[in-house]
């Protein structure tokens, strides 16, 4: 057994998820902005959509929270595709 699918899968896995932690970890867009564009550069055009929005990641705020919930969606598919189930 081996728990990705392919060599590919891996890597194309581990950018998105790099990209996305990275992204995640900056609080305003200018400070993403260099993370979306290599997310769309990868081939992550939404991921990149995401990091691009205008929100600033205020914990206190729901933006973040909607911010999140999406980006729960867009890992789930990338596992979905790179991982054996």
């Amino acid at each position: 057994d081996r728990l990705f699918t392919s060599r590919f899968a891996f890597d194309r896995f581990a950018k998105f998820a790099a990209l996305s932690r990275l992204g995640r970890s900056c609080y305003t867009r200018e400070d993403r902005q260099p993370f979306s564009v290599l997310a769309c550069r990868e081939g992550f055009e939404r991921l990149g959509e995401l990091l691009d929005s205008d929100c600033s990641f205020d914990p206190r705020k729901a933006e973040v929270e909607n911010f999140d919930a999406e980006l729960r969606s867009l890992f789930e598919e990338e596992r979905s595709t790179a991982v054996h189930v």
